[in-house]
């Protein structure tokens, strides 16, 4: 319905003010997040495990997130 999806928006720019708060703007612009009926799909590429889970970690704590599906790749890892 268009209530949950403005509601899977502002959840969206929530989450992404949340990395950018806690891993840092650079790796936030990196990460794409994407929500749907309250689960967050994160995508991109970052530095270094730390960084993935930080961003994991950022966006679980953000109200009207049911789940996180951290698809996030380090740069250079295979």
């Amino acid at each position: 319905t268009a209530g949950e999806t403005a509601g899977d928006a502002a959840v969206t720019a929530k989450v992404k003010t949340a990395i950018a708060t806690d891993v840092g703007a650079r790796t936030a612009t990196a990460v794409n997040v994407t929500t749907y009926n309250g689960t967050v799909q994160l995508t991109g590429f970052v530095d270094n495990r730390d960084q993935k889970s930080r961003a994991e970690e950022a966006a679980k704590k953000v109200d009207g997130v049911k789940s996180v599906k951290n698809d996030i790749r380090i740069k250079g890892a295979s």
